[in-house]
């Protein structure tokens, strides 16, 4: 399940699009609050997580570079940071790990 899930995702230029057999969840580019590169990676390629906020709280998804339909990771962080400057993209998972920490909490103490 897990894998079908994360094979069966599409972007446009307002919407990330999670599909679920012939139903599909849009999430608007604007309510996504971060992407960051996870620490596990299948055949080769890194898994990628995208936190979004909702009407219950903050929400979470895991997706592989290379299974849109079409596009790339580095096209939807394009498309998102158009929409939504203030979206925070963490792209190493262990280097410069202190360094991107203290960018966040800078981003974040700015923000308040």
């Amino acid at each position: 399940m897990l894998f079908y899930v994360m094979r069966r995702i599409k972007f446009d230029d307002e919407h990330i699009y999670r599909i679920y057999g012939y139903k599909d969840k849009a999430i608007p580019f604007t309510s996504v609050r971060r992407i960051e590169k996870s620490g596990t990676a299948i055949n080769n390629r890194k898994m990628w997580r995208l936190r979004y906020d909702t009407e219950a709280g903050e929400k979470s998804f895991l997706f592989i570079d290379g299974v849109f339909q079409q596009g790339s990771v580095k096209a939807l962080m394009a498309a998102v940071q158009k929409m939504n400057p203030d979206v925070e993209i963490e792209e190493s998972y262990i280097w410069n790990q202190w360094e991107q920490q203290k960018r966040r909490k800078a981003k974040r103490k700015a923000r308040d």
